[in-house]
C-alpha cells in the first residue's frame, strides 16, 4: 500500500489506485479467513470425520510427499497471489513454471553476488535473462538505461547464466546454479516486471521499452 501512496502522493499515478487496494487485499483476507479456519480444524478436529482424515495425514506425510502438503498448518507465511487485479498485465506467452503475474518473487541464490531478494529494492524493476553479456546488444543497453529515466523509473537487473561482464551501471547477477533460470522459465531474452512490493506485474519471453512502460502504467492505475 505504501508504494501506491507514495506514487499518488508525488502526482505519478492517480487517486484510483488506492482504490485498487480494496481490489487486491479483500480476496485475500478472504482466503486468509477459509485457511484459517481450515488449519484450525486441522489442529483441533471437531468431528470424527475431521479426526480421521488429520491422523491419516500425519500418517502419511512422512513416507508421501503428497500428504506432506495437505498439512493444513502454516499457510499464512506464505505471500499471497494477487491474482485477478487489474493492475497486472495479463501473460502473453507460454511459461512453465507456477509462479504467475501477482504472486510475490521467489528468491534464489546469486552466486558471489548474494540472494537476487536483495536486488528487488522498492522500484520497479525488470529482469532480463541472457546466457552471457554478448547476447546482449546496445540497443538493449539504452532501452534499459532510458527506462531507469523515465518520469516512473524502471531499475534494471540482468541475470547472466555465464559469469562475465556486467552491463555497465545494470546491477547483475550470475546464476551459476541455474535456480532463477529454472525457477522463474527463464529463456534469453525473457523478461519480468515487478512492482515496488516485489510482486510480478507483467513478463514476456521478448520485451521492448514500450510494452513495459504500458505495463508500469498499468500497474500505476491508468
Amino acid at each position: 500500500m505504501v508504494w501506491k501512496l507514495a506514487h499518488v502522493v508525488q502526482g505519478k499515478a492517480s487517486a484510483r489506485l488506492i482504490d485498487s487496494y480494496h481490489d487486491e487485499r479483500a480476496p485475500v483476507a478472504d482466503e486468509n479467513m477459509q485457511l484459517s479456519r481450515r488449519a484450525a480444524e486441522f489442529l483441533n478436529p471437531s468431528s470424527a470425520h475431521s479426526l480421521a482424515v488429520r491422523n491419516a495425514v500425519l500418517a502419511l506425510a512422512p513416507r508421501h510427499p503428497f500428504a506432506k502438503v495437505l498439512i493444513n498448518t502454516g499457510r499464512l507465511s506464505v505471500a499471497p497471489n494477487l491474482r485477478g487485479s487489474w493492475l497486472l498485465t495479463p501473460d502473453g506467452d507460454a511459461w512453465d513454471t507456477p509462479l504467475t503475474p501477482g504472486n510475490a518473487a521467489i528468491d534464489a541464490p546469486a552466486g558471489e553476488n548474494g540472494w537476487l531478494i536483495e536486488y528487488l529494492t522498492g522500484a520497479f524493476t525488470l529482469m532480463v535473462y541472457a546466457q552471457d553479456r554478448d547476447q546482449l546488444d546496445a540497443e538493449t543497453i539504452v532501452a534499459l538505461e532510458r527506462l531507469a529515466s523515465d518520469a516512473t523509473p524502471v531499475e534494471s537487473l540482468m541475470v547472466l547464466s555465464r559469469v562475465g561482464h556486467g552491463a555497465g551501471r545494470i546491477p547483475t547477477l550470475h546464476d551459476r546454479g541455474g535456480l532463477i533460470r529454472k525457477r522463474y522459465d527463464l529463456s534469453p531474452g525473457a523478461a519480468y516486471l515487478f512492482r515496488p512490493d516485489q510482486h510480478v506485474c507483467a513478463r514476456w519471453r521478448a520485451w521492448t521499452a514500450d510494452i513495459v512502460r504500458a505495463a508500469v502504467q498499468r500497474a500505476l492505475g491508468r
